[in-house]
């Protein structure tokens, strides 16, 4: 393939990336707060029943936007359980850290671009990524064969990169974000497991 039907493949994933994002917002923000709150509850239900997470002594969570699904309810349980539960830290140059919060401190919080939450570097320890044994992936638009698409800064496909090759990855989305096949560059990391509040799909690699 010559450079220019490079650039042409690059350009026709890109678009179509774009328009996959696009429809799966709409469907997104089609959910009322309650149904959010419920479909985010059954999700957390599911992720109680997955053996690697019940095992894991390092979670590398998330602290959910308004439209996203909410995993503070299983964030805490996995803190009770006494794991340790990290979550990210991005900086403008596209890099993201894993930082973990100092337990039970709200001083160790802010928000940051959107109104998300994120951990205060001062107030946290930075965690090694190879120290991770799960990582739970939100994401704009998935498919039921891992692969998904976030909101195209490539922060969690960057960070993937150096995580230990054993660390299980689990995609967190509600089902109508949903597609058939998400377009997917060479970069973009597929995921393990998908949990929905349909259930889990486990991906056969």
């Amino acid at each position: 393939m010559s450079k220019a039907e490079r650039e042409s493949d690059r350009e026709n994933i890109l678009e179509r990336k774009k328009r996959q994002r696009t429809e799966a917002y709409s469907r997104r923000r089609s959910l009322t707060e309650e149904e959010r709150a419920v479909k985010s509850a059954a999700i957390c239900h599911f992720l109680q029943g997955i053996p690697a997470l019940r095992q894991a002594e390092t979670v590398f969570s998330y602290a959910a936007s308004a439209v996203e699904a909410n995993l503070d309810e299983i964030n805490q349980v996995l803190a009770e359980q006494g794991k340790r539960v990290c979550f990210p830290l991005c900086y403008s140059d596209g890099i993201m850290q894993a930082v973990f919060p100092a337990p039970n401190d709200p001083q160790a919080w802010s928000r940051g671009a959107f109104g998300i939450r994120e951990p205060i570097l001062e107030r946290s320890s930075v965690v090694d990524p190879e120290e991770i044994d799960v990582v739970l992936v939100p994401c704009v638009v998935f498919d039921e064969r891992g692969g998904r698409c976030g909101h195209g800064k490539g922060y969690y496909d960057r960070f993937l990169e150096s995580i230990s090759p054993n660390t299980l990855k689990i995609l967190i989305a509600f089902d109508v974000q949903k597609t058939d096949e998400v377009a997917m560059e060479v970069t973009d990391v597929r995921m393990d497991l998908v949990v929905t509040e349909k259930g889990i799909t486990a991906i056969r690699k």
